[in-house]
């Protein structure tokens, strides 16, 4: 006889569905009299699983990589393309990852196994270029809200594809201060030469409503949104984990380096 768990939990995403069919499996067989106590086992077993985390990687591919004329996404680095290795990067300090594109064939057979696309819409502004990494994140961090309490995350960790440096190691350990950051700090950020890094940190979920705020007046500054919010600093950040990658002269200078 077999169990299938999106039956018996038919509302959980399929990698929460996935770790409660193996604890029924696992409770089933260890289960000496299964029609009189399997339900105490199942009770057991569940009991041992993680939580679903807290926090979403969401890995910003969206951009038309114009200095480098060349999507910069797909760009090698030791011998790996700079999107899939800063995917690996992310899934150090969480198994959510998102890669955010308009272009989800383009990028689909070089991502990490567990690592999913999410459709961000080919919408154009007024003057017909792209509407920004600041209007993309938004989109998809309001989806993310609208989740049921149970399977919404607290933050969200922002990243460019193009960080080919980012340390993983890093990352868990930045991660694992947001429980310890005050509820009025809505970012948790590194800065270079004194100014934010938006696209390689962390931001709450409930910052969107303030997000939706500031780009219906028409602004699209992710500094000009930060400079109004309540920000904690990132410490001891080695300052090539920041590096990315936006012309040839950056790539052949950091290859050299």
């Amino acid at each position: 006889m077999s169990y299938r768990s999106d039956a018996i939990y038919p509302d959980l995403p399929p990698m929460a569905r996935n770790g409660v069919g193996q604890a029924c499996l696992r409770a089933w067989s260890v289960c000496p009299d299964p029609l009189s106590s399997v339900g105490v086992a199942v009770s057991s077993a569940l009991a041992t699983l993680k939580p679903l985390p807290s926090l979403v990687a969401l890995v910003l591919a969206g951009g038309q990589s114009r200095r480098m004329g060349t999507d910069k996404a797909l760009l090698p680095w030791q011998g790996e393309p700079l999107l899939s290795r800063t995917c690996r990067a992310a899934l150090a300090c969480t198994s959510q990852v998102y890669v955010v594109t308009p272009w989800r064939e383009q990028y689909r057979s070089i991502l990490p196994a567990t690592v999913d696309l999410w459709p961000e819409p080919p919408t154009l502004e007024p003057d017909g270029k792209r509407p920004g990494p600041l209007m993309a994140l938004a989109s998809v961090v309001a989806e993310l809200a609208n989740c049921d309490l149970a399977h919404r995350p607290q933050w969200v960790l922002a990243l460019a594809c193009d960080l080919p440096n980012l340390d993983g190691t890093a990352l868990q350990r930045w991660a694992e201060h947001l429980a310890t950051l005050s509820p009025s700090v809505m970012a948790y950020l590194p800065q270079s030469q004194g100014r934010w890094e938006p696209l390689c940190g962390f931001y709450r979920v409930a910052c969107v409503a303030s997000w939706n705020a500031y780009l219906a007046t028409g602004k699209r500054s992710f500094q000009g949104w930060l400079h109004q919010q309540s920000v904690a600093m990132i410490p001891d950040v080695n300052p090539a984990w920041l590096m990315n990658l936006n012309t040839p002269d950056d790539l052949a200078d950091g290859q050299g380096s």
